[in-house]
C-alpha cells in the first residue's frame, strides 16, 4: 500500500527525477521498492517475490513508465551524515513529464460484531489454529482506527490465546506464510545476543545479556535473565519469579521499533511448565506466528533444562490488529484454512451426568477419571439448571458447553412430552 501511495505521488509531481532510500529499512519496503524497480511488474500485475497487488490502475505499463523516468538510489548502508553530504553529487534530470492524478482510491468497509471490545479468552490445541482464532476474531469484533503513521488496523483488546503443546515440535503449520528456513532465520536473530545495524536491540540481547544500572556498585552490569529464571525453576518448582522483563523504562519514548514482549513467565503446576507472554502491540498476521513459534522453542529449552515437561503457552496481547493492508490476506486465509466445527475434544474439567428423577432434573459432575463427584445439583426446570451449570463453569470447553444445551434441550422435551431422557 505504501508503493501505491508513492508511484501516485511521482505520477502526480513530475519534477521528481530522483529517489534515495536511506535508514534503517525496518519494514522491508525500500527493499521492495528496489526490487519493483529492477523487475517491474510481473505478468499478472503482481509484485516480484511478495505477490501483493498496487492498485488497479497502476498496472504494468504505468509502473515500467516511472522505472524509466525516475532514478532510484540505494543509500541505506550511508549513515545520514554521508548522505547529507553525497546528495548534492545526484545529477539534476528536469521535468518530462505532465502531471497524471488517479482515482480516488476505494477504502474497505470493515463490518465489526459488537462485542465487548476487551478480554477474548481462545484455546487451541495447535499453535495454526490458535492463529487462526486469533485472525477470526480480530477481523470480526475489532475496532477499526487510525495510527500515528497514518495507517488502518482494526483491533482487539487483551485477547488471550492458550496453545496446547504437544510433548515434541511439530512441523509448522501449513497455513503460515513461511517456511521451515525462514523461521529458523528468524529464531537465530531471535535469540542473538548482538543486534543488526538496523535494528536496536533483540530479544536474545535482552533475555541473555541485558545492560542495568547497579546502584550498589554504581556502574552497569549485565544480567542474564534467562538463566536467573532458569536456576529459580531448578531451586523452587513453587516459585512465582520465573518472569524476565524486556521493555525497558525509556524505550517507548526513545526507541521506533521498541520491543513487543514485555513480559516472558514461567510457572510449574502438577510438574509440567507452562508459559504466559504479555505482548504489548501485536501485529497478528505478521508477526504473531514468528511470535509465538519462537516463544514456544525457548519455553521447551527451558523445560528440558529444568527436565519439567511443557504444558501449555498463553499469549495475552494488549493490542491484537490487523493493518489493512492484509486484510484481504486475511479474509483468504480464514476461508482456506479455518475449517468448523472441530473433532472432539475431551474436556479437561470433568464429565456430566444427568437424570430425571419424579419430575426433577439433577445433574452429576465428576472428575475426567469418573472417580469422585465434583459437583452435583437438581431443578424442575432444566433451562434453569443449565444456565446454572454454564454461569458458575465459565471455564467449561465451548464443545461441552454446546453440549449442555443439547442435553438441556432433550430434558425439558422429556419432562413436557412425557418421553424417556436418555443421555447423548
Amino acid at each position: 500500500m505504501g508503493l501505491g501511495w508513492l508511484l501516485r505521488g511521482l505520477y502526480l509531481y513530475p519534477a521528481i527525477r530522483n529517489l534515495v532510500i536511506c535508514g534503517k529499512d525496518l519494514s522491508m519496503t525500500g527493499d521492495a521498492l528496489l526490487t519493483l524497480w529492477e523487475e517491474g511488474l510481473t505478468e499478472d500485475n503482481t509484485l516480484p517475490r511478495s505477490g501483493g497487488k498496487l492498485y488497479p490502475e497502476m498496472d504494468r505499463e504505468a509502473v515500467d513508465l516511472l522505472r524509466k523516468y525516475v532514478k532510484v538510489w540505494d543509500w541505506r548502508t550511508k549513515s545520514l551524515e554521508e548522505v547529507g553530504r553525497d546528495i548534492s553529487n545526484i545529477p539534476y534530470l528536469g521535468g518530462e513529464m505532465e502531471p497524471r492524478s488517479f482515482p480516488p482510491v476505494a477504502i474497505p468497509e470493515q463490518t465489526t460484531f459488537p462485542s465487548r471490545k476487551t478480554t477474548f479468552t481462545l484455546f487451541a490445541e495447535e499453535v495454526g489454529d490458535g492463529w487462526l482464532q486469533l485472525v477470526n476474531l480480530v477481523m470480526r469484533c475489532g475496532t477499526v482506527k487510525g495510527t500515528r503513521r497514518g495507517d488502518r488496523l482494526t483491533e482487539v483488546l487483551n485477547a488471550v490465546v492458550t496453545v496446547k503443546l504437544a510433548s515434541e515440535e511439530g512441523t509448522l503449520p501449513c497455513c503460515f506464510d513461511f517456511g521451515a528456513d525462514e523461521f529458523e532465520a528468524y529464531y537465530g536473530h531471535f535469540l542473538s545476543l548482538s543486534p543488526r545495524e538496523d535494528v536496536d536491540y533483540t530479544c536474545g540481547e535482552r533475555l541473555q545479556s541485558w545492560s542495568w544500572f547497579n546502584q550498589e556498585t554504581n556502574r552497569m552490569e549485565k544480567v542474564n535473565q534467562l538463566e536467573r529464571t532458569i536456576d529459580r525453576l531448578q531451586r523452587s518448582h513453587d516459585t512465582k519469579r520465573g518472569t524476565m522483563v524486556l521493555l525497558g523504562l525509556t524505550d517507548l519514548d526513545r526507541l521506533d521499533d521498541a520491543p513487543c514482549v514485555v513480559l516472558v513467565t514461567f510457572n510449574i503446576a502438577d510438574e509440567r511448565l507452562y508459559g504466559t507472554y504479555v505482548i504489548r502491540s501485536d501485529d497478528v498476521y505478521n508477526a504473531w506466528p514468528f511470535s509465538a513459534l519462537s516463544l514456544i522453542r525457548l519455553q521447551r529449552e527451558v523445560s528440558k533444562r529444568i527436565g519439567i515437561p511443557v504444558d501449555s503457552a498463553t499469549f495475552i496481547s494488549h493490542s491484537a490488529h490487523i493493518y489493512e493492508r492484509d486484510w484481504d490476506k486475511a479474509w483468504a486465509k480464514l476461508n482456506k484454512w479455518f475449517k468448523r466445527p472441530l473433532p472432539f475434544q475431551a474436556d479437561p474439567s470433568g464429565l456430566f451426568f444427568f437424570s430425571l428423577d419424579n419430575g426433577v432434573a439433577r445433574a452429576l459432575f465428576v472428575s475426567p477419571e469418573v472417580d469422585r463427584v465434583l459437583w452435583e445439583e437438581e431443578s424442575r426446570n432444566p433451562e434453569d439448571l443449565i444456565r446454572h451449570i454454564v454461569d458458575a463453569m465459565p471455564w467449561l470447553t465451548a464443545q461441552h458447553i454446546r453440549y449442555l444445551g443439547e442435553e438441556g434441550a432433550k430434558l425439558t422435551r422429556a419432562l413436557e412430552e412425557g418421553v424417556p431422557y436418555e443421555q447423548g
